[in-house]
Order: C-alpha cells, then sequence, then structure tokens
C-alpha cells in the first residue's frame, strides 16, 4: 500500500490534470497553483512545475500534456483539443453532490435518482478520504439550509407510490389515487392527470387536474 505521502501526491497529480486546459493558450504555473488552491490543495509554484514535467514524463505515465516555450510565462496544454476524460470527483463537485443530495432525491424522478446514488456514495468517500488534509471537505458538515417559514413534517411516502407518480409524469399517464378524507370514514377514488411537482421546503406538492372537475387544476 502506497504511503501517506505518495497518496497525497497522488491526489494532487489527479487534480492538476484536470486543471490543465484542452483549449486556448494554456494555463501558466501560476494559475495552476491557483487553481490548486481553490480545492484547498496548498502546494508551491516549484512543486506544481515538478509535477506537470513528471506527468509528462514516460515515468509519470507520459500524459499527453505540452509547455509552450516560446513565450514567458510559459504555459501548459492538453495536446489536443479532447484533451483526456479523467474519472472520478473533484473536491468542489463532491461538496457540490454531498450538499445537493436531499433535494436532488425529492425532485428527480425515482429511477434517474437511483443511478445517481453510486455518484452521491463517490462524493462521500472522497470527502472523507480529504477530511485531514484539504479545508473544503469538512465544508458540507459546516452549513445547513433551513426554509424561511415554520417547518413542515413531510408525509411518508412509500418508494412504490413515489415511482408511480414519477412514472405518469414522464410519460403523460393518468394516476388512479384514494383520497383518505380526515372528516369520512370511508377513501374516496379518483382518477388524477399528473402536470407537474412542487418542492416547498419538505413537503412535495403533486399538481394535477381531475376526471370530474377537468380542467381545474388541483
Amino acid at each position: 500500500m502506497p504511503k501517506s505521502s505518495d497518496r497525497l501526491a497522488l491526489t494532487r497529480q489527479w487534480h492538476l490534470l484536470r486543471k490543465i486546459p484542452t483549449y486556448g493558450v494554456g494555463l501558466t504555473i501560476n494559475e495552476l497553483k491557483d487553481l490548486l488552491s481553490s480545492q484547498g490543495i496548498e502546494v508551491t509554484k516549484r512543486t506544481v512545475e515538478r509535477d506537470l514535467c513528471y506527468l509528462a514524463n514516460p515515468r509519470g505515465g507520459g500524459w499527453p500534456i505540452q509547455v509552450d516555450v516560446q513565450s514567458k510565462p510559459y504555459r501548459w496544454k492538453w495536446l489536443n483539443s479532447k484533451g483526456v476524460g479523467l474519472p472520478g470527483l473533484e473536491i468542489a463537485d463532491a461538496v457540490a453532490a454531498t450538499l445537493a443530495k436531499d433535494i436532488v432525491h425529492q425532485l428527480l424522478p425515482a429511477t434517474l435518482a437511483e443511478t445517481l446514488k453510486p455518484k452521491f456514495e463517490q462524493a462521500q468517500r472522497v470527502l472523507e478520504a480529504n477530511q485531514s488534509k484539504n479545508r473544503f471537505a469538512q465544508w458540507a458538515d459546516n452549513v445547513r439550509y433551513l426554509p424561511p417559514s415554520l417547518p413542515f413534517l413531510p408525509p411518508t411516502v412509500s418508494e412504490g407510490v413515489r415511482k408511480g407518480v414519477h412514472e405518469g409524469l414522464l410519460k403523460g399517464l393518468q394516476l388512479a389515487v384514494r383520497y383518505d378524507s380526515p372528516d369520512r370514514t370511508e377513501y374516496n377514488d379518483s382518477i388524477l392527470h399528473p402536470l407537474g411537482l412542487i418542492q416547498k421546503g419538505p413537503v412535495a406538492y403533486l399538481v394535477a387536474t381531475t376526471l370530474d372537475y377537468y380542467p381545474d387544476v388541483l
């Protein structure tokens, strides 16, 4: 297993590769250093320069990056406009994904939200791995969003119901629902034409018309 210092260097170099532009004239050492700093990775100009030379060398993987030495300061960019697809998440991506997780889960179709689950788990792993060495990694633990009005307790909605509503919206299908009124002893069965979802704080509202009262919107 690589030593801690080796893992830190690999993480830094991975972030550095993601900062190198594919278009334009390229970025200078100082500009790349500032971009790393914006991600909470504090390094010296000399370290960035040494990393770039190492990454361009076959010993460091021979990444297709080049430096323009025709004018000073020297600028670095990818050899072609497509660059190289680099998997993984940056710190900023991981923080944003963690903060947006709860809201996204409520607003996205259930099937689509399920496909994002590995991304959210990956974001959590990235933040946990950088807790001790990156000042932004703990940001999601330091902030909370509170609605401006009194909070409402969201009703318990089964996953099957949520998926059914989302499918109705996606495919333009009617929904057969059973309404439980507090002042009645019997259920009221209705057919709804779903139009959209509104997320108000923690509570989701379905906008729809009914077969009996169409086109009035509920």
